[in-house]
């Protein structure tokens, strides 16, 4: 076949040419750019709050411009990893975990692996964190229908409908949980927690092995690691990686004198001399530490809206120009704290100062503050507890004599340490102001001459029960007041101890947890409430046993954690309204006996490798059995106070108008004879 060849003049340059125009304008008007937004533009343009005081609103970081200052310094690509801390209940959380997990996930549509303690903890994050975040956003229609995390339960993988993927990693479980998976970004939460959950790993930590899991991106650039945690002690994880790398600080610029500073806790003047809390709150200013110049939250708010990250070798200029040169580091550390939250004032953290420096635990109250209001590492104790002495001790009387208690007790409590030959026991009231006060104290024998153990110990269980019942005087008032909860031990001769309370309503089987305490077995705190479990108070928790057709009801608690308060009430100003005072008396046998068995153990602190500073109690008198007793009673104050709170916010949800039938209504129907 002959090919025709047309009869023109023109070149195949004059076909081409337009034709490559055409082509070329019909690319630019359909073909689709991929421009990443800014984490900053992001989070203001697509996350919405789906909780707190902001709930359905969109994010803004003029609520929070250190949380801006955080997204300019990850937009600026200078760093592949991200070590962040800050105060509590300030959006950390948000800022530092769900949003960049969200901004990999839907605006870049990478896969994300999620570094947490526990399962239990991811659990937690996915359902109170991430997914209320997504369905909150537009990115809601890429929630999976079916499968891992459309319902309940504890997912591992989610697959979202843009494709990417959201992978869980936890410290807990053998290494490979944490090496089968790679992805190009990994967000780790509570990272100083890690190594306190996972077990023994012969290859390298925990952190380690979950960022060895972004290795292959590093070369490509599309790696990113974002660490999160509350700030612990010097020596943990989140400290050590903020400080070894630029350890950038949210600055701000004095009103007065230009220089650009973070108002530390020595520089929140006012509360020190204040009488009470509110005159401590109204009190509280801020102070610029180079000036010295005071200024309130108003002025404070205004110099945030201009605020900057300084890094190590840094230097700003009063025009707010960056100069210096930050240390090399691959990790860029951010910090924010107190003077550099809006989400509180000067006059909560005045507040928060004044009472810590008023609390009995003195060492906790530091410690919360420190790590939750100031992001800054809690210092440990390099010496040993000081032990209390029982000459001391036996002095601190109250003005009530033994069996006699002041008329303003709310709520009595007894505890019962079990042992062969007798019942010793500590009784503890507790007053309006809080004041615990010991109103009786003593043993009873078991008589074993008589009988055999087991009828002995129920026999003086049962007379026990009887003069705890009968109770003792109150002052100004007649009659006799009983007991409101007594705990017994059951480390003991436990099967014989339970059939021996007799179901009696006020008795509570009680089990300590502690050094000195079952074998040295360490007192592990539940963090949710289940079937078996339905009360989880300070340092204990009730838990339902199951033993044939009987059910048993036992309290679990920490021991060390009660004898530690106990101490704690001893050590106080006698004046105080947290000091435990023994009853008057003049029998200095007596006093000296229940001193020496109060301070029968002693707290210390000792360094061991790879638990870092652990605390131990050391026996020093061979009969401690009223310290437990005592302990015991503590407990029983705890357990009484959470069960009347309880019952009080049951009572405040019981509808009081309306109609109610059937089993509902026959607690209220006066039955007629």
């Amino acid at each position: 076949m002959d090919m025709i060849v047309p009869q023109s003049k023109q070149t195949w340059t004059d076909y081409a040419i337009p034709g490559a125009k055409a082509l070329r304008d019909a690319f630019q008007r359909i073909a689709i750019v991929a421009r990443y937004r800014s984490m900053a533009d992001f989070a203001e343009q697509e996350i919405i709050l789906p909780d707190g005081p902001y709930q359905g609103q969109r994010f803004r970081i003029a609520r929070q411009p250190a949380h801006g200052a955080f997204f300019r310094e990850v937009d600026s690509g200078n760093w592949f990893r991200y070590a962040c801390t800050g105060p509590q209940q300030s959006g950390k959380t948000l800022a530092f975990v769900v949003i960049p997990i969200l901004y990999h996930l839907f605006e870049r549509n990478q896969t994300v692996l999620f570094g947490l303690p526990s399962m239990d903890m991811a659990n937690d994050k996915w359902k109170l964190d991430i997914k209320p975040a997504i369905e909150a956003s537009q990115f809601a229609k890429y929630l999976p229908r079916k499968g891992a995390g459309s319902n309940g339960g504890t997912p591992e993988l989610i697959q979202f409908g843009n494709g990417s993927n959201l992978k869980f990693i936890t410290a807990g479980g053998g290494d490979e949980k944490r090496a089968g998976f790679t992805g190009p970004i990994l967000v780790v939460t509570e990272v100083s927690h890690l190594d306190q959950v996972g077990g023994t790993s012969d290859e390298a930590t925990k952190l380690k092995q979950m960022e060895g899991r972004v290795r292959a991106y590093r070369a490509s650039g599309q790696a990113r690691i974002y660490l999160e945690s509350t700030v612990t002690i010097e020596q943990g994880r989140i400290w050590q990686e903020w400080s070894n790398g630029t350890a950038g600080e949210v600055v701000i610029q004095c009103h007065a004198c230009d220089e650009w500073m973070s108002p530390g806790r020595d520089n929140l003047i006012g509360w020190q001399d204040a009488e009470t809390e509110d005159v401590a709150e109204l009190n509280s200013r801020w102070a610029c530490p180079c000036c010295g110049i005071l200024f309130d939250d108003a002025t404070r708010l205004k110099q945030l809206a201009n605020c900057k990250v300084k890094h190590k070798g840094q230097l700003i200029l009063p025009d707010g120009t960056i100069t210096g040169q930050i240390v090399p580091s691959k990790t860029m550390g951010f910090r924010y704290s107190a003077a550099t939250n809006t989400f509180v004032t000067a006059g909560i953290v005045g507040a928060d100062e004044w009472k810590g420096a008023r609390e009995v635990d003195q060492d906790n109250a530091e410690k919360e503050l420190l790590q939750w209001t100031w992001a800054l590492p809690a210092k440990p104790k390099e010496q040993d507890v000081e032990p209390l002495d029982f000459r001391t001790v036996m002095h601190r009387q109250s003005q009530w004599k033994r069996g006699l208690m002041p008329s303003d007790v709310v709520t009595i409590a007894a505890g019962v340490d079990v042992r062969e030959k007798q019942l010793d026991w500590f009784v503890t009231a507790k007053r309006a102001n809080g004041q615990p006060l010991c109103i009786d104290y003593g043993f009873e024998p078991v008589l074993r001459e008589a009988s055999d153990l087991k009828t002995a110990l129920k026999q003086a269980i049962r007379y026990l029960q009887e003069k705890f019942d009968k109770g003792w005087e109150v002052e100004g008032r007649p009659g006799l007041r009983g007991i409101d909860i007594a705990l017994i031990d059951i480390g003991w001769e436990t099967d014989t101890i339970r059939e021996g309370l007799n179901e009696h309503q006020l008795w509570r089987r009680a089990k300590g947890f502690g050094f000195k305490q079952h074998a040295g077995s360490s007192y592990v705190a539940p963090q949710n409430k289940n079937r078996q479990m339905h009360q989880i108070g300070e340092g204990w928790h009730d838990v339902i046993l199951i033993r044939g057709n009987k059910r048993f009801r036992e309290l679990e608690n920490n021991a060390d954690h009660w004898k530690r308060r106990v101490h704690q009430a001893l050590t106080v100003a006698a004046d105080s309204s947290a000091a435990l005072l023994l009853p008057k008396t003049e029998k200095v046998e007596g006093r000296i006996e229940v001193a020496k068995q109060l301070t029968a153990e002693r707290e210390t602190t000792q360094f061991e490798v790879g638990k870092g500073t652990v605390r131990k109690w050391v026996q020093t008198f061979t009969r401690n059995h009223l310290l437990d007793a005592c302990y015991m009673s503590f407990v029983g104050l705890s357990v009484a106070e959470y069960e009347s709170e309880k019952a009080r916010k049951k009572a405040e949800n019981t509808p009081i108008n309306g109609v109610i039938s059937g089993k509902k209504a026959e607690p209220f129907v006066r039955k007629r004879k």
